[in-house]
């Protein structure tokens, strides 16, 4: 199993909205923790397009009974996300942008967690990327 991605806000709010986790996926789309993501006409808009960019990585899928699936790489790291026992956060705003990274300790897993200007999220376990 691939063990690393690279997603958009709106893509990680997606992912954290299948895994029924609304709360994180408010936080990366920007809105107040409790706001209905799909109640929101634009909010909604956002969400379709992330998941058409996540269907073209086949990352996920729509089942012929209108069953959306995520890949299993997608979903465990949505609960390494949205999950983990600990995370240590750093950030870093300035002229050009935010910066943010995050070691997230999920079960017997270290994760590494890049946001790039605010909008790119790099995510791997941490003995992967040793390895390579």
């Amino acid at each position: 199993m691939a063990t690393s991605f690279r997603l958009s806000n709106e893509e990680l709010a997606l992912v954290c909205a299948l895994l029924g986790k609304p709360g994180f996926a408010c936080v990366f789309l920007g809105l107040e923790p409790g706001e209905n993501v799909l109640e929101n006409e634009v909010e909604h808009a956002r969400l379709l397009t992330a998941g058409h960019g996540l269907m073209a990585r086949y990352a996920l899928s729509v089942g012929a009974d209108g069953s959306i699936n995520i890949s299993e790489t997608l979903a465990h790291i949505g609960q390494v996300i949205t999950e983990a026992a600990y995370t240590l956060e750093f950030s870093k705003s300035d002229e050009l942008g935010d910066w943010h990274i995050a070691f997230h300790s999920y079960h017997d897993e270290f994760w590494q967690h890049i946001t790039d200007m605010g909008v790119v999220h790099e995510i791997w376990r941490l003995d992967d990327k040793q390895q390579s």
